[in-house]
């Protein structure tokens, strides 16, 4: 009978991981959802200030003091290529030796995300190591209790970290940090900025990569070549205007990240609490198998001993 109690405790000592795993897995669904929410909000926005970027990018770079010649146009507009070069505004100034570069890990603060954490860590070990091949310094910027404890155990510098980055970042934790990391890079100090995170995809696709943050590329003209080609009155000047928009693009676009790795882990938690709710279910299952056997066994072995008994009597 002791077998078949220890098979009952593990049955029920189960079942209430499962209860855990479950609520857990109700719990990350929701708060992917209410995550996608403010991806897809912001996406359009971010997208937008990137097309009103190169036209600025353009205008400038063309020389006009208030009319844009048709981005796209066979004259009066310059390439992307030549209108970053004549921009003098520091944050499209691209270095032609980097030596130092900025690298910005996001991770989660939390596990029980399946290889979340592992596949960002993994990415920006790469990437450093990549860097360091090439004879370049890297300075750490590490977000997330997982990253951080990682990197410290492993001894390597971070030059910052943050912790208070949960599920829901706010458009000021962005602007602290995109705004410290564009200072770097005015400076002097840094010749580019990086972030290793993961790229929120679809609800069904997420990839861990790497993303430039500054100097800011006219990939914001990839979108911006494909907006309206019309002519566009500017008041003030493009470079005044210009001078405004560019650092809230940094900020928008760190923001836009930050809220794409907290869907991601929210996503990877969801899938990593339904395959432990499945094999917590199969668990139950087999053990309630074995109980039934050893039950059955027991049963059957107090009914031999009975009728052993009665036999012995007569």
């Amino acid at each position: 009978m002791a077998k078949a109690r220890d098979f009952r405790r593990r049955i029920k000592s189960v079942r209430n991981t499962r209860k855990i795993t479950r609520t857990m897995e109700l719990v990350a669904t929701a708060k992917a959802k209410a995550a996608q929410g403010r991806v897809q909000a912001i996406q359009p926005y971010a997208r937008t200030l990137s097309e009103m970027a190169y036209r600025l990018i353009a205008a400038t770079g063309a020389g006009g003091e208030g009319t844009a010649a048709p981005i796209g146009s066979a004259t009066g507009a310059p390439s992307r290529a030549e209108a970053r070069r004549r921009s003098s505004h520091p944050l499209l100034a691209a270095r032609e030796a980097v030596g130092r570069v900025a690298l910005v890990v996001l991770t989660a603060n939390r596990g029980l995300c399946g290889g979340y954490n592992s596949g960002i860590i993994r990415e920006a070990r790469r990437v450093r190591q990549s860097h360091v091949d090439a004879g370049r310094e890297v300075d750490l910027y590490v977000s997330g209790k997982k990253g951080i404890a990682w990197f410290r155990f492993h001894r390597v510098e971070t030059c910052q970290t943050w912790t208070h980055i949960e599920d829901k970042p706010s458009f000021e934790d962005a602007r602290a940090i995109a705004d410290a990391l564009a200072a770097r890079f005015v400076a002097g100090e840094v010749d580019r900025v990086e972030v290793v995170a993961c790229r929120y995809l679809s609800a069904g696709s997420q990839k861990v990569g790497l993303r430039a943050l500054l100097p800011l590329e006219a990939a914001a003209g990839d979108a911006g070549a494909a907006g309206g080609t019309g002519q566009f009155l500017y008041e003030p000047d493009p470079a005044t205007i210009l001078g405004v928009v560019l650092p809230m693009t940094v900020r928008t676009t760190l923001y836009a990240w930050l809220c794409e790795a907290a869907v991601c882990e929210q996503i990877a938690r969801r899938i990593a609490m339904k395959q432990a709710t499945d094999a917590a279910d199969e668990m139950v299952r087999f053990l309630t198998q074995r109980y039934n056997r050893a039950r059955q066994a027991q049963i059957t072995q107090e009914i031999a001993e009975i009728v052993g008994g009665a036999a012995a009597l007569n």
